[in-house]
């Protein structure tokens, strides 16, 4: 009875053993790879689907030497200009702030230069070249453009080109509900159509 005892559990010892190596040698496949959904064609695509979310903007109340270091430290040509709510109210270019220092009490023209210049118009040198006056009782509210242009983030990507065109602009605000949540600009339009 003890040999049939020990035969059994020695036959039991050695298949989990064998299982045990069954498994350390038994090669897994890899995980399947997650896949993305297709790419939408530009046709199909938003402006939700491609502008920046990260907009730098500044304050109705900044003073002109607050705009000029905002410009300055993030290396672009213009900011949108929000109310304490983070409503649009317009938008200030370097630009502007060269017409207002160099029509010091002339009327000056508001168009929309904050949608024409694209960052790259302007190099760092040029940009750390210009030495405006200050003038710490100007505000952002008093020398902006009032003019928002704007897009849904729902708007087709051929409906923002043909904004960009009709308006001879290089790039538009999108706001959701009046509230901004994004910019697109020319250059994002043709990533998406490079994609």
């Amino acid at each position: 009875m003890k040999s049939t005892r020990r035969s059994t559990r020695a036959t039991a010892k050695a298949a989990a053993t064998t299982k045990t190596r069954r498994k350390r040698n038994q090669v897994s496949a890899p995980p399947a790879k997650a896949t993305r959904p297709p790419r939408r064609s530009f046709a199909e695509r938003t402006a939700g689907d491609v502008m920046v979310r990260r907009v730098v903007t500044v304050p109705v109340d900044a003073t002109l030497t607050e705009v000029e270091r905002v410009l300055a430290d993030n290396k672009i040509s213009g900011v949108p200009v929000v109310d304490e709510e983070g409503c649009v109210l317009g938008v200030l270019s370097v630009r502007d702030l060269i017409e207002h220092h160099a029509e010091e009490g002339r009327q000056r023209r508001r168009g929309p230069s904050f949608y024409q210049l694209d960052a790259e118009d302007f190099d760092q040198d040029e940009l750390e070249a210009y030495d405006l006056p200050d003038d710490p009782a100007a505000t952002a509210e008093q020398v902006m453009t009032p003019q928002v242009l704007a897009v849904e983030p729902d708007t087709p990507l051929g409906v923002v080109a043909a904004t960009m065109v009709r308006q001879a602009v290089h790039r538009l605000l999108v706001q959701e509900d009046g509230k901004m949540v994004g910019i697109i600009s020319a250059m994002d339009l043709l990533r998406a159509m490079a994609d």
